[in-house]
């Protein structure tokens, strides 16, 4: 995770999610024509998803039943276990929301859907660019060939308008990347 900005940055953090390497933020305050604001920059735990696990989703590998429920019972617990951990770390990022004294613009993968946990809590303090104005499915997640979701997002502040939300089709990873405009809606 990185933060690249053409404004002065006054103060910046790291936030950690229980020690993981992998899932973590970046905390940012922005000075932008005389006004600071807070940027958010997360990657909220993933699934970890591994080779046979595509296989099996894929249904490549047909074995026998007991091997199928071994898989089915190995691919629940990384769903489980990454549920309840990007349940903890939305917690976390609530409470920096709520505690920011700046308007917020809270950027990354959420590594889950719209109809998620983590996103409708996040979204309950801010606005999905996306649905303000974009259009489409929006997908953001390309790897692998499981289902494309939007797992990508840039929520903002109601200070802020957004216009012109993108999702750029070019593929630099497994994920797409998201871009959209943001201004003042004061002004």
């Amino acid at each position: 995770i990185a933060t690249f900005t053409t404004f002065p940055v006054i103060y910046g953090e790291a936030i950690y999610f229980d020690r993981s390497p992998h899932n973590l933020g970046l905390l940012t305050d922005i000075l932008i024509n005389g006004d600071t604001v807070r940027l958010l920059n997360i990657h909220l735990q993933s699934i970890l998803l591994q080779k046979e696990d595509y296989k099996f989703i894929n249904m490549e590998s047909m074995e026998d039943d007991a091997d199928k429920i071994k898989d089915s019972k190995r691919i629940i617990a990384r769903l489980k276990t990454a549920f309840l951990k990007r349940a903890n770390q939305t917690a976390l990022m609530e409470g920096i929301i709520s505690d920011s004294p700046y308007p917020v613009i809270l950027c990354g993968d959420f590594n889950d859907t719209p109809s998620s946990y983590a996103y409708r809590r996040l979204t309950s303090h801010l606005i999905d660019s996306f649905c303000e104005s974009g259009m489409g499915l929006g997908r953001t997640y390309c790897g692998e060939s499981v289902p494309a979701f939007r797992i990508d997002y840039i929520l903002h502040d109601r200070k802020f308008k957004s216009y012109e939300y993108n999702t750029i089709t070019k593929k630099l990873s497994d994920h797409y990347p998201v871009t959209t405009y943001l201004v003042d809606s004061r002004r």
